[in-house]
């Protein structure tokens, strides 16, 4: 199945970070994703960053108040895509993470979440994270998954 993938990121104060993050999104071997940006700066700074990826990716960029949460539920009321992740404006994901996500759904059409773990580019985990793949449980929940690395 060919899934669509809705990435949608609440950003404030951030510049350098969300322009590395939009860098390694135009080198992801999977390009079927929009990327809904819920900017809460009270500026202009991130135009001149966006005007630099908008001919390389979808990339709808809205205004909210503060507040993580808050933009992540206006973002959430426009997303189309089959799946749903939050990454945050200082993180970055593998060149092959989104196709390496679809394939996994692919393969486990009765899972409904993927999550994981934190590394550095070095990758050395940042986190306190398990190493084995498992099901979620009360007991484990907060090593299983970091909220950027949740794929619904």
């Amino acid at each position: 199945m060919e899934y669509k993938i809705s990435l949608i990121l609440s950003t404030v104060g951030r510049t350098e970070p969300l322009a590395r993050f939009l860098d390694r999104l135009t080198q992801q071997t999977y390009q079927n994703f929009e990327l809904i940006l819920v900017d809460q700066n009270s500026d202009s700074r991130l135009k001149s960053i966006l005007n630099l990826f908008h001919s390389r990716m979808c990339i709808l960029h809205l205004g909210s108040k503060l507040g993580l949460s808050h933009g992540r539920n206006v973002g959430l009321k426009i997303a189309t895509g089959d799946l749903i992740v939050f990454p945050d404006d200082d993180c970055w994901y593998a060149n092959d993470y989104l196709e390496y996500v679809c394939n996994f759904f692919d393969k486990n059409s009765e899972i409904d979440i993927l999550t994981g773990g934190a590394a550095d580019e070095h990758g050395d985990p940042i986190f306190r994270f398990d190493r084995e793949a498992g099901q979620i449980s009360r007991a484990n929940v907060w090593t299983r998954g970091i909220s950027f690395m949740i794929f619904l």
